[in-house]
């Protein structure tokens, strides 16, 4: 799964097909087989209901992920194996399984499938377009609309924070007001909260004559982005939020530079 997102085959707004097959005999018909197949534990059940919550859970845990997907239960096979609670994905013309009730012999976790799929997303590369402005005059103000002009020859780094894997809407704002760096780096990191840096360089922008910059990030984690605008150093943090990379496959962030 990881590698279909690290080859940009799959992405959190894809329109991707899920398949569900899973077992459908009933009680009645059960007792009927357990004599031929005593030692199948699925002849031995009582809850006839238990594979259609599965495949609920399963099937709202996807859309969460995949809010484009299409979900169909039981709809290759004319009925499936007893026991079967099979889970497939198909995007582009490939198809992964991802789960397999008959080759596990057991059921899945719930919680370890919506992880499982959370950390490979996590690996979507997102087109990031920032765009640096004056903040506006007022004080504490962050309205785009009295923002004042774009902030071209900017020295920008970009780094990863660890400790968190944040999708935190305080950090997901579309506008981001920066702040006077007058401390260290790692002053600034243990005051708010997180552990560090990742230990790869950081990405290194210059905004253009328009006050624009652009890179591709990971989808998910919390960044630290520093500005060098007339040799002071300003800065403020900024993520992407899973809610809009279902939407669209890029985002944008608007930095409101104080003025120096």
């Amino acid at each position: 799964l990881r590698e279909l997102v690290e080859r940009g085959a799959l992405k959190r707004s894809s329109e991707v097909t899920i398949e569900i097959l899973h077992c459908t005999w009933q009680r009645s018909e059960r007792d009927r087989l357990r004599e031929d197949r005593q030692k199948n534990i699925s002849l031995h059940r009582d809850d006839d209901c238990k594979y259609l919550r599965y495949r609920d859970e399963t099937t709202a845990i996807f859309l969460e992920a995949l809010p484009n997907a299409h979900v169909v239960s039981n709809h290759s096979l004319p009925r499936p194996p007893i026991g079967a609670f099979e889970i497939s994905l198909r995007v582009h013309g490939q198809e992964l399984l991802i789960f397999s009730k008959l080759a596990a012999l057991r059921w899945p976790s719930l919680e370890a499938l919506h992880r499982h799929l959370e950390a490979a997303l996590a690996y979507q590369a997102v087109p990031f377009s920032l765009l640096f402005l004056h903040q506006p005059s007022g004080p504490g103000s962050s309205n785009l609309s009295e923002a004042g002009g774009r902030v071209e020859g900017v020295e920008v780094e970009l780094r990863l924070v660890e400790g968190e894997a944040l999708s935190d809407k305080e950090f997901c704002h579309p506008s981001v007001a920066m702040h006077p760096l007058k401390e260290t780096v790692g002053h600034l990191l243990t005051r708010n909260g997180f552990e560090g840096l990742a230990s790869f360089e950081p990405l290194a922008l210059r905004t253009d004559g328009q006050g624009w910059a652009e890179t591709s990030l990971r989808a998910k984690g919390l960044y630290l982005v520093t500005a060098t605008v007339q040799g002071e150093k300003v800065w403020g943090f900024t993520a992407v939020d899973k809610s809009e990379l279902g939407a669209q496959d890029w985002a944008k962030r608007t930095f409101l530079v104080p003025h120096v």
